[in-house]
C-alpha cells in the first residue's frame, strides 16, 4: 500500500466521520479534517505535508459556510509551524501531540474568525460560541490525537510505510 492510499483513506475517513459520528456523540464534534492534518504534516515530514493540508482544509470547507477555500488556506497556515513543531518539538513522543493539536486547532479557528469578521462581515462570536468551542470541538479533538498518532504508527508499520523517512 502507497503512502498516497492511506492519505486518500484518511481524507474520506475524516469526510465519513465528520458525517456520521457528530450526530451520534450528543453535540460533540472533533474536528476531523484537522486532527488527519496534524496527524499526517506531524508524521510526513516532507513538502507534500502542505497539499495534504489544503487539500483537508478543502474538505473541511464542505461542511462550513464560510466562503470554499477558507478553511484551505487556514490549514496551509497552520501546516507551516506545524511541520516545525514536528522536526524540532516532536522527536518520537506521544504524549505532545494532544498539545500540539490543541494549540494548532485553536490557532485554525482564530484564523477563520478573523478571516469571517473582515470577509463575510459578522459581529466576533460571544462567549457562548468560544465555550462550545472549546469543551465541543477544540478538546475532544485534542483527546483523540494520542490514540490516533499510535494507530498511524500501526498502519505505518503493518504496511510497511515510512512516512517519517521520505526525501526532504
Amino acid at each position: 500500500m502507497s503512502a498516497a492510499l492511506l492519505v486518500v483513506l484518511a481524507f474520506l475517513g475524516s469526510i465519513w466521520l465528520q458525517v456520521s459520528a457528530t450526530g451520534v456523540l450528543g453535540g460533540v464534534s472533533p474536528l476531523w479534517q484537522l486532527l488527519a492534518m496534524v496527524l499526517f504534516v506531524v508524521r510526513w515530514r516532507g513538502l507534500e505535508g502542505y497539499f495534504i493540508a489544503v487539500a483537508l482544509g478543502l474538505g473541511a470547507d464542505l461542511f462550513s459556510s464560510l466562503p470554499f477555500g477558507v478553511n484551505g488556506l487556514a490549514y496551509f497556515l497552520a501546516s507551516f509551524p506545524l511541520r516545525y513543531l514536528s522536526i524540532k518539538v516532536l522527536q518520537g513522543g506521544v504524549m505532545v501531540i494532544p498539545f500540539i493539536t490543541a494549540t494548532v486547532a485553536l490557532g485554525v479557528k482564530l484564523v477563520l474568525v478573523l478571516l469571517a469578521v473582515n470577509l463575510e462581515g459578522i459581529s466576533i462570536p460571544g462567549w457562548h460560541w468560544w465555550t462550545r468551542l472549546l469543551l465541543f470541538e477544540l478538546l475532544p479533538t485534542a483527546l483523540l490525537a494520542a490514540p490516533l498518532y499510535q494507530a498511524l504508527l500501526a498502519m505505518e508499520f503493518w504496511w510497511g510505510i515510512r512516512l517519517s523517512e521520505r526525501k526532504q
